[in-house]
């Protein structure tokens, strides 16, 4: 059936459906922040192979030792983010945050991106309420973080 979609369960990232445009996605529990994420692996049909596995395990491995400069990263895009914004804007549903130490108030992990062809991974946060539907995208490329506002 063509228009059926290519599944697989695969061991460590549970349920995955081929994309036709050359990736696989689903959701993953991320054990260093406790929470289930999207997950984005794109190789080809065949599916994950160990690249991915490693990649994404290197990643639980270094995610709290990393936190710190993801959190800078994120502090300094939130900063260009909301020049602009009036005071009055601000709120319980929309934080300001005053330095790289609370970007957990305003933000959070929704996703991963394993390239297999690629040295980087990209980890996606959006803010934590609706207020603001801006994405922000942290690649880790051989532990330095550097980041870019993706836009609504």
């Amino acid at each position: 059936d063509r228009f059926k979609k290519k599944t697989l369960e695969h061991p460590l990232f549970g349920r995955l459906v081929f994309n036709k445009r050359g990736w696989w996605d689903g959701n993953i529990l991320f054990s260093p922040t406790g929470n289930k994420i999207g997950i984005i692996i794109t190789v080809n049909e065949a599916g994950p192979t160990d690249i991915s596995k490693q990649k994404y395990e290197k990643l639980q491995k270094d995610y709290p030792s990393l936190k710190p400069e993801i959190d800078c990263v994120l502090f300094r895009l939130y900063g260009e983010h909301i020049s602009g914004i009036r005071e009055a804007d601000f709120s319980s549903d929309f934080p300001r945050i005053s330095n790289p130490n609370e970007t957990d108030k305003a933000f959070m992990l929704a996703g991963l991106e394993i390239d297999e062809s690629s040295d980087a991974i990209t980890l996606n946060y959006c803010f934590k309420t609706s207020y603001d539907d801006s994405g922000f995208d942290i690649y880790i490329r051989k532990n330095n973080v550097t980041g870019e506002y993706i836009g609504d």
